[in-house]
């Protein structure tokens, strides 16, 4: 729902990598697997938005300001990345250009990216000045 919502100001695709299978053993491996076969998916240049607990945290406004700035400055592609279960590779940690965070709680994968998808959402109205948002 809230990614056909979004189209309406943005074209924006979400794409799913599947999982990698690890034992504890071979953990970083397979992190390193998901980190190669996401990079292989995103469009250069991209922006890169890692969202992560241990990020910067911001309010919707904060985030409605941040979009503008996107948008003014001219980037064509920006891309947000939310990990497996297992978080990502410190190498893909260290290549992205922001961290941030939607919650300092650990969540899991799939409900990061509702509150992500809603979050998005709510900047961009707040950005247009619609009435989705209540303060």
């Amino acid at each position: 729902d809230y990614l056909n919502r979004i189209q309406k100001f943005c074209p924006m695709l979400l794409e799913e990598i599947p999982e990698e299978a690890w034992n504890p053993k071979q953990k970083l491996q397979a992190l390193k697997k998901e980190e190669k076969n996401l990079m292989k998916r995103i469009k250069k240049p991209s922006y890169l938005i890692l969202l992560d607990e241990t990020g910067k945290e911001m309010a919707s406004q904060d985030w409605a300001k941040k979009l503008e700035g996107f948008f003014n400055s001219g980037l064509s592609e920006i891309s947000w990345i939310i990990g497996s279960s297992y978080g990502v590779a410190d190498s893909l940690k260290g290549s992205v250009q922001e961290t941030w965070s939607l919650s300092r709680l650990t969540l899991p994968h799939e409900m990061a990216r509702v509150f992500f998808l809603e979050q998005l959402y709510r900047a961009m109205t707040i950005k247009q000045g619609l009435p989705y948002h209540h303060e």
